[in-house]
């Protein structure tokens, strides 16, 4: 009997070449001044024809994302459940730049926190009432704590990060460190800022006062059931007078306004 060995043959696949966001783009703007085919650029950059055709695609949200969230050096696009509140929070930052400056208020780290809070939840009230969110944003919007240390990356990232609270200061050696996809570390050994005490304490630090002394503040206002900061919307200053100093209760009228009540910037409506 005579075998026959069967001839195996084993093809040597190429690795994989991954590029960069920032790469990716540039190779984009060589297919367009068209000095090579795009197979020659293909070949020639170890990659095909149809990954090239799927970075076109995705064009614009690159230049988004390499831009406006620095991921310039990431491989992948970023799902980011949160966009829609970083978006409101960008057009709360706008509207506040571009108000007189005895109107404005100084963002921190207390303030952007606050807002993102707020956003969240009337994106979630709106959704419940017309599904508009995608299971991801509402995953993550449900999840979403936004915490300090969240808000200064956030802002940060953005390019506009306003003054530091105190609070800002304390957590910021452990920023770069999170990491959650958010930002978002939980300590379970501190008991959280209440909504309340965060607001009294920023507006205090406003006016060049230890955020530290507003408890007996707090206290008064907890006595009348007014226990989160939102319960104090359309209260006027005369009433918060009776529970804190008169400069300290302008202060804090003024942050609930900025906050907590519904504006609009050339038309369009801001959370």
């Amino acid at each position: 009997l005579i075998k026959h060995n069967k001839k195996t043959t084993t093809k040597t696949r190429k690795a994989k070449k991954f590029y960069s966001l920032t790469q990716k783009l540039a190779i984009l703007e060589e297919v367009d001044r068209k000095h090579e085919s795009q197979e020659a650029i293909a070949a020639r950059m170890g990659t095909t024809r149809k990954s090239i055709a799927m970075w076109k695609k995705d064009r614009e949200k690159m230049k988004q994302q390499v831009s406006e969230e620095g991921r310039g050096e990431m491989s992948r696009m970023h799902s980011d459940g949160l966009k829609r509140i970083k978006d409101e929070l960008k057009a709360f930052k706008d509207l506040n730049d571009n108000m007189p400056e005895d109107l404005k208020i100084t963002i921190t780290g207390a303030i952007i926190s606050t807002k993102a809070k707020v956003i969240r939840s009337k994106l979630l009230e709106a959704h419940a009432q017309t599904p508009f969110l995608t299971p991801l944003e509402v995953k993550d919007m449900t999840q979403f704590r936004a915490s300090e240390p969240w808000a200064y990356k956030v802002s940060k990232a953005l390019g506009w990060r306003g003054e530091q609270s105190s609070h800002d200061d304390d957590d910021e050696e452990g920023h770069d460190n999170d990491d959650d996809d958010d930002g978002e570390a939980s300590d379970k050994n501190s008991q959280p800022e209440s909504s309340m005490h965060e607001l009294l304490r920023t507006a205090a630090e406003n006016l060049g006062r230890s955020g530290r002394d507003v408890d007996e503040f707090v206290a008064r206002l907890e006595e009348d059931w007014f226990n989160e900061a939102e319960q104090l919307k359309n209260r006027s200053v005369e009433c918060l007078s009776r529970y804190m100093p008169l400069r300290l209760a302008e202060e804090v009228h003024r942050l609930v306004e900025a906050v907590y009540v519904t504006t609009t910037c050339n038309g369009k409506e801001i959370l």
